[in-house]
């Protein structure tokens, strides 16, 4: 699903909806990104949602465009990881292509840099900096699991994002942390070449030999979370100029700051994990996104500040009040609005009651009052 603020969200009912696309009964327009438009769906005769992502039409005669989208559902596919927004299905109906893809409910990470900056004073600046440390390591846990897929013969297919970036990092409400668009992505028998000196993406992440057109490897995925570490610890932007040119000159040519030299309260070891990250010099850098995921959790585990999957969850719901609760009330009448048109899915009553508890109550509110129908239930 892409990232969208909850006001976007509360904004973004279609007119003409619901209505069937393909196999999929769409629900509710959820926004619109570059190319694609998604919306909240169900897979007629099933009972859980899911994010439609369609092309924009006035893209179908865009052959470039097309391919991209094709290779980012191919890609998608191989990569199966906790940590990855997982692609449910890809095809094509009427001439528009589409992945239905696993519908998250949380924010983009530049939303959440931007909420932890906001509330800076309230929140101390280690506990600031593990919770950054904690996600950006669970990303490239994810991003490892894509750098190391493989086809169905079990050949590596060389996978590179290549537009990892903090927009494309979604922070769920229950803690856990997804990866998400490959569209940019580079592999091993891919449809799509981006042409020699032509940069895709968001810039300001992308690394020196991506931007000269030398070879890219998974250490240009390592350098844009180096970017992201040092934008969302410092609350400044790193390589960013005046425009595009200047941008992408710093980039090939300045060294990043030591973080220490912008905030001495930073620790050494974090500082030294964000220049490894950071090195122009392709030996030097940090070679494996799974080692700069090993050195960020080596650092929260040194720290006095608890970090766990649901540390992760209750800082959300501190961050953004009443966003979780938004969002489920969202899909609850997403999925009012399906039944009342379509019929509701098949499935057990106990699965039911639960499936709305988790809409209405929220996750964590849901498992008292479930565990007590099930205990009636079996009396």
């Amino acid at each position: 699903m892409q990232s969208h603020s909850n006001a976007a969200l509360r904004d973004a009912v279609g007119a003409s909806l619901p209505s069937v696309f393909g196999d999929y009964e769409l629900a509710q327009k959820l926004g619109a990104g570059g190319f694609a438009t998604v919306y909240l769906a169900r897979r007629t005769g099933h009972d859980d949602l899911c994010a439609i992502k369609r092309i924009h039409s006035h893209y179908a005669d865009e052959p470039d465009f097309m391919k991209m989208f094709v290779d980012e559902a191919r890609i998608a596919r191989c990569v199966s990881h906790p940590n990855v927004c997982a692609v449910l299905d890809a095809g094509e109906v009427d001439g528009e292509v589409y992945l239905a893809l696993e519908h998250l409910m949380g924010e983009p990470l530049s939303r959440v840099g931007r909420a932890l900056m906001r509330r800076s004073a309230r929140m101390g600046i280690h506990e600031r900096l593990v919770l950054i440390a904690k996600i950006v390591a669970a990303a490239a846990d994810g991003l490892h699991a894509a750098h190391e897929a493989i086809d169905a013969d079990g050949s590596p297919l060389w996978v590179v994002h290549r537009d990892v970036a903090p927009q494309n990092i979604f922070v769920c409400y229950d803690g856990t942390v997804r990866v998400m668009d490959f569209g940019c992505a580079t592999a091993a028998g891919r449809l799509f070449h981006t042409a020699a000196g032509t940069a895709r993406g968001h810039i300001d992440f992308i690394a020196p030999e991506q931007l000269r057109a030398d070879a890219v490897d998974r250490r240009a995925d390592v350098w844009a979370l180096g970017v992201a570490l040092w934008q969302l610890t410092t609350g400044r932007t790193l390589f960013r100029r005046e425009s595009h040119e200047a941008t992408m000159f710093a980039i090939t040519r300045d060294r990043a700051p030591r973080l220490r030299d912008v905030d001495p309260r930073i620790p050494l070891r974090l500082d030294n994990i964000v220049a490894g990250a950071l090195e122009h010099d392709l030996a030097a850098r940090t070679a494996t996104a799974r080692e700069l995921s090993e050195q960020l959790d080596e650092f929260v585990r040194a720290t006095t500040v608890q970090m766990e999957t649901q540390d992760v969850a209750e800082r959300m719901d501190a961050l953004f009040p009443g966003g979780s609760a938004a969002q489920h009330a969202i899909v609850s009448r997403a999925r009012d609005v399906l039944e009342a048109t379509y019929g509701a899915a098949p499935s057990g009553w106990l699965d039911s009651i639960a499936r709305g508890m988790r809409d209405r109550l929220g996750r964590r509110a849901s498992r008292a009052a479930l565990a007590a129908v099930t205990a009636v239930s079996r009396s």
